[in-house]
């Protein structure tokens, strides 16, 4: 069966099914197990306002700032490869200072236009989580594998929008909170922070 994780998908499906200790070989909640993690993984940004995964922005038109810091939709840059400020291409380390950590972009000698749609960019940012050398922190990965394991285990465990079970004469109620606050705490150290 083809894969349908998404391409922001936080975890792998193997890496998932290890973490909630599944036999990998068996694929008949393959699907499923995708499924939550593209809405964990969706759901993940969403609370952080942009793309955790890497992605390359082509030719994105932004609003000028005025002042001098430039904040970039997506970050950590890994590569930026152009950018331009009403049709002038602008070059680092002349024009601005990159702090490509945090995707913000320092306007040297002068500030940024106030001009909607002035400032068009090419970039690539976000945290990569496959290669030799994944740069996606370790907490974040946890926290994708233990909310996918938990929504998982609670779709196994639960019928359809049922909040309370009684098994064995005790009664069980789930969690209805998106998130464990672990997870929020590991999430809104992701959050930009305005300088």
């Amino acid at each position: 069966m083809p894969s349908t994780l998404k391409a922001n998908a936080i975890v792998t499906l193997d890496d998932a099914k290890v973490y909630a200790n599944l036999d990998i070989t068996k694929h008949e909640d393959d699907a499923l197990i995708e499924t939550i993690i593209n809405c964990v993984s969706s759901a993940f940004d969403d609370e952080v306002g942009r793309q955790i995964i890497s992605s390359v922005h082509t030719a994105e038109s932004l609003d000028g700032p005025g002042g001098e810091l430039l904040y970039l939709p997506a970050w950590p840059v890994t590569v930026l490869t152009s950018i331009t400020e009403s049709g002038v291409a602008l070059v680092s380390g002349t024009n601005f200072t990159p702090y490509l950590d945090r995707g913000i972009l320092a306007k040297i000698s002068s500030t940024w236009t106030t001009l909607r749609n002035a400032i068009v960019i090419t970039y690539t940012a976000g945290y990569t989580n496959t290669g030799s050398t994944p740069t996606l922190p370790d907490r974040m990965r946890r926290a994708c594998l233990v909310e996918v394991a938990r929504d998982f285990q609670r779709h196994r465990k639960s019928g359809w929008g049922e909040t309370t079970r009684t098994i064995e004469g005790a009664s069980i109620t789930s969690d209805p909170n998106l998130f464990l606050p672990d997870t929020l705490q590991v999430l809104r150290r992701m959050k930009r922070v305005l300088i």
